[in-house]
């Protein structure tokens, strides 16, 4: 079975949230949770915080749009299909 097609809706479902889930992480909130005086290799932990949660919400967006692509087989084809 191709795992492309296991659950669709799943991956759909996922592709609704992430925007939700991006939203909820940049909320003050949670960001006030990394505002220290902590610094990893000179670079303050809530920089580092913005920017991994943003690389997070790009590499994830990524995997989505792949597995919410169409085969290769039909996109070879167009919306015709092989004939049309």
């Amino acid at each position: 079975m191709n795992k492309r097609s296991a659950d669709p809706a799943r991956v759909h479902d996922a592709a609704r949230l992430l925007p939700i889930l991006g939203a909820v992480l940049l909320m003050p909130p949670v960001i006030t949770l990394f505002v220290a005086n902590t610094a990893i290799g000179g670079v303050p932990l809530i920089v580092i915080y913005l920017f991994g949660t943003w690389l997070a919400r790009i590499a994830c967006a990524a995997w989505l749009a792949r597995r919410l692509a169409p085969p290769e087989s039909d996109r070879r084809h167009g919306p015709g299909g092989p004939h049309g």
